[in-house]
């Protein structure tokens, strides 16, 4: 077995882009997910939902409509759950049997939560690790791009403003027509005053 082959979906995409962008499982093994716990969130679901379309059911899941689409045909050929009407996009509406809601709700004491499909703990750490920007550096123009708009002053090259650096909350109350409103901020370690530009 090579090395590529027991790389997760995942590990590959951060390998072949620059930016981080998780691709979209077009299985539920992609997703990492195991069958019966989708079956398990699905039937719970529609215990707490009551009537929800397949597209429905994914967005609730956090997932694409594919991946699941056979799930709800397995769960549906086992009389869990039954079509309850025609949806959009060649979809249907579901419900579960009077079986179904006597699965879910033993499923539900097994485990009460219902929502969005986990993640695996290995692709969950990679996503952030991708993500994260502690070997980034601020540059001078994202900064000045950041800033843009609002003119800095700091206390210490400003004279008369630095008795004001110990005043730590601003009013909330506007200012007079045709002031900016000040507030101050902790920029690199030393307290100053932004004035916003636009009102």
């Amino acid at each position: 077995m090579s090395a590529n082959t027991l790389l997760s979906p995942l590990l590959r995409s951060l390998q072949e882009d620059e930016v981080f962008r998780p691709r979209e499982p077009v299985s539920l093994r992609d997703a990492g997910l195991d069958e019966s716990l989708v079956e398990s969130l699905i039937c719970k679901t529609l215990l707490a939902v009551g009537n929800e379309s397949g597209r429905g059911i994914a967005k609730r899941l956090c997932l694409p409509f594919a991946p699941i689409e056979g799930t709800l045909k397995h769960l549906r050929g086992s009389q869990i759950l039954v079509h309850s009407g025609s949806a959009p996009l060649n979809d249907y509406y579901y419900t579960l049997t009077e079986n179904g809601r006597e699965r879910a709700r033993a499923m539900s004491r097994n485990s009460a939560y219902v929502g969005p499909a986990p993640v695996p703990l290995e692709d969950y750490i990679l996503s952030v690790e991708a993500q994260t920007i502690r070997a980034e550096a601020p540059r001078r123009s994202r900064l000045e791009q950041a800033f843009e708009g609002i003119s800095a002053w700091d206390r210490r090259s400003t004279p008369g403003l630095g008795c004001f650096s110990t005043v730590l909350q601003a009013t909330a109350s506007r200012p007079s027509l045709g002031e900016s409103p000040v507030v101050l901020v902790n920029i690199f370690g030393s307290l100053g005053f932004l004035r916003t530009m636009a009102n």
